[in-house]
């Protein structure tokens, strides 16, 4: 997810923002993958499991302290070099912080059920393919620059749905791939954009992607018509399925990345460095919505 471009450069960048470690310090990915599990809770109408959000909490924020502060990228140089630095300054909050996550995680494996985390092991696997060179070649999922974008987005789509599902002992349905699909093209624009912001690190690191092959307005297109998807695919669901009213809330969600994505490329960097995650992190408006009711 893009996350910090807004901060790069000087005095006007690090120091006018409220609090270095509130952008660097990876919380927020952890909060949205909470949040995106809230939404599905709501949506399915099922009590949330506080062992399941903690653990999705830890290991999404584990993922992403490992890939962006305990072991930068090459890339990184390039696309974060003002992240780069933070993370040099703070080595104690980046082991701390990741060593406190990975033990309150597996305090929480004997909470949850054996398909649970048999099924969170293949999504939490994708993640550790994304930052570990285990691959043929040592190389990582992230290396595979024409698949990234939708191995990011698969792993976020299935673990805030199927996860949920499976602690809540539910099957896996039609219903629960159609979700996983729906989460996947809310969040795929997301990634594209986070490409795209990424294409010059990317291009001097060697890695191939089609961000710096492919022209914006294809790009635009690309990640439009995926969101576009999702919010019409939720509409399909309520009128024509029976699917819950609450999916037209959830459903602006989308309607808000398309807004994102159609916009000109992003050149205040507030805008692509934070609210595109939080647009995200909607489902969560989702739950509030449903608990408030």
């Amino acid at each position: 997810m893009p996350e910090d471009a807004y901060l790069e450069g000087g005095k006007g960048g690090l120091g006018a923002f409220p609090g270095e470690a509130v952008p660097y310090s990876n919380v927020s990915e952890g909060l949205i993958a909470v949040g995106l599990m809230l939404g599905t809770y709501a949506l399915f109408g099922v009590s949330p499991s506080a062992p399941l959000l903690t653990l999705a909490f830890c290991g999404t924020f584990l993922v992403y302290q490992t890939d962006r502060l305990l072991r930068p990228s090459a890339e990184d140089a390039v696309n974060r070099p003002g992240r780069v630095a933070w993370a040099r300054r703070h080595r104690g909050y980046a082991w701390g912080g990741a060593l406190a996550a990975a033990a309150a995680g597996l305090a929480m494996l004997p909470e949850l059920r054996p398909a649970t985390l048999l099924w969170g092991s293949a999504v939490g696997s994708l993640g550790v393919l994304h930052v570990a060179p285990l691959l043929p070649g040592r190389r990582r999922l992230k290396d595979l620059g024409p698949f990234k974008p939708f191995f990011i987005a698969l792993a976020w789509g299935a673990g805030s749905v199927v996860l949920p599902v499976v602690e809540a002992g539910g099957s896996l349905t039609v219903v629960v791939g159609a979700a996983v699909l729906y989460r996947v093209l809310f969040i795929l624009p997301n990634v594209l954009l986070a490409d795209w912001a990424d294409r010059e690190g990317d291009r001097a690191a060697g890695l191939r992607s089609l961000a710096g092959e492919w022209p914006w307005r294809r790009w635009r297109a690309l990640g439009a018509a995926s969101a576009l998807s999702a919010a019409m695919g939720a509409g399909i669901a309520v009128w024509s399925f029976g699917g819950p009213s609450l999916l037209l809330l959830d459903a602006v969600g989308p309607l808000l990345m398309t807004g994102a994505v159609l916009r000109p490329p992003a050149k205040a960097p507030l805008f692509s460095g934070f609210l595109i995650d939080a647009i995200v992190g909607w489902p969560a408006v989702t739950a509030l919505w449903a608990w408030l009711s």
